[in-house]
């Protein structure tokens, strides 16, 4: 893997309080268990590249043919989630594109 390097923490740093912001902006309603998750997901998804990173790079790949391979069946999962568990939110007048 690569070695530590300033500007990519920095730039780590940037987009993780970016999304606090929003998080915290967005809704008006913080909670503790609401920011551990979304923490929590941030890191999962880094940790994944990583590990897709360190497996391809030792195939020959790049990082950029792992992620076109993986994001069909990333969005498939996520919209079957997000119909199952986000029904109270998709609704008509939600569905309409100004």
């Amino acid at each position: 893997l690569e070695s530590f390097s300033l500007r990519s923490s920095a730039c780590i740093v940037v987009v993780f309080s970016g999304s606090i912001l929003t998080a915290v902006g967005e809704t008006g309603q913080y909670t503790a268990v609401g920011m551990w998750l979304m923490v929590v997901s941030e890191v999962a998804d880094a940790a994944k590249y990583v590990m897709l990173h360190y497996y391809l790079r030792n195939k020959g790949y790049s990082l950029w043919e792992g992620v076109y391979f993986t994001t069909p069946s990333s969005a498939f999962s996520l919209a079957v989630l997000c119909f199952l568990f986000e029904d109270d939110v998709i609704e008509e007048r939600n569905m309409r594109i100004v």
